[in-house]
């Protein structure tokens, strides 16, 4: 009597997590029949798998935990798998007991997709709130002891009712940006701080014209000052300090990490769209 197959799991999570693995095994068979210097060509093939999003947000969220593409982690697991023969345990159906062959020594070539990824994960120690609060606080400072480093186009630098105007007429577009950042990144179910990132790779307007858009209003603030307070320090000592930091510092730091997260389509977002929309 044939006895009938066990039933399959409805988790569609242990459903993908088959099909892959055999997939994976079947790579390598076909690794250990080629053999000598095509082997190199087979131990890594362009597929198209179809994946529900429960299964492809785990594997992203374990591969940003190790500061891995989540293509190379899922490798690397699938791999682990295939070489130790693990067996997909269905509902309703009982260990079998199982001694494997021993897997055929294969270089774990994937470990050169760790090359330059493994100090990428440095999580920044200042946010840009907090670089931008600082260089407020020293600007405040100068004005109050009358410390200026740059020269001053008035005798004393003082506040002026023009000069209020015209800092109002920088400030509120800076803080009307921001909001908007904030209400963006909420409708995309993320945060614009450095540690949360969409699921999903954003590329619609504004990041359609540069990759960090949120970024360019930044000088307003600089310059109000600059206005307010009749001296060029906030405006060519401080606004490029405040620059300097975002584009060595910030945005590298987001780079690695959606690079981490999206892989190959960041890369072509990145090849297609500047960093600052005209560099």
């Amino acid at each position: 009597m044939t006895r009938p197959n066990p039933p399959l799991n409805s988790d569609p999570a242990c459903i993908a997590f088959r099909s892959l693995s055999t997939s994976c095994y079947l790579g390598f068979v076909q690794l250990s029949v080629a053999g000598g210097a095509g082997y190199a060509k087979l131990l890594k093939r362009q597929v198209t798998i179809r994946l529900d999003e429960p299964t492809l947000d785990y594997f992203k969220n374990l591969s940003l935990e190790m500061a891995i593409p989540y293509q190379t982690f899922s490798n690397l697991y699938l791999r682990e798998c295939a070489a130790t023969h693990k067996q997909l345990r269905l509902a309703g159906e009982m260990p079998r007991a199982r001694n494997p062959p021993n897997p055929p020594l294969i270089p774990d070539l994937a470990c050169a997709d760790l090359i330059g990824v493994a100090m990428v994960r440095r999580e920044v120690r200042i946010q840009p709130p907090q670089a931008f609060l600082v260089h407020l606080l020293v600007i405040l400072a100068q004005w109050a002891f009358g410390v200026w480093l740059l020269p001053v186009w008035r005798a004393t630098p003082s506040t002026t009712p023009l000069g209020w105007a015209l800092f109002v007429v920088c400030v509120v577009p800076f803080l009307l940006s921001k909001m908007w950042m904030v209400k963006f990144f909420a409708r995309h179910h993320a945060s614009p701080m450095f540690k949360e990132h969409a699921q999903e790779l954003i590329t619609e307007c504004p990041f359609s014209a540069a990759r960090n858009p949120f970024y360019l209003l930044d000088f307003l603030p600089f310059l109000g000052f600059t206005l307010l307070l009749g001296t060029l320090d906030p405006l060519l000592m401080h606004l490029p300090l405040f620059f300097l930091f975002l584009n060595f510092y910030i945005v590298p730091a987001e780079e690695r990490r959606l690079l981490l997260a999206h892989g190959a389509d960041y890369e072509a977002y990145k090849a297609r769209v500047k960093r600052w929309g005209l560099f």
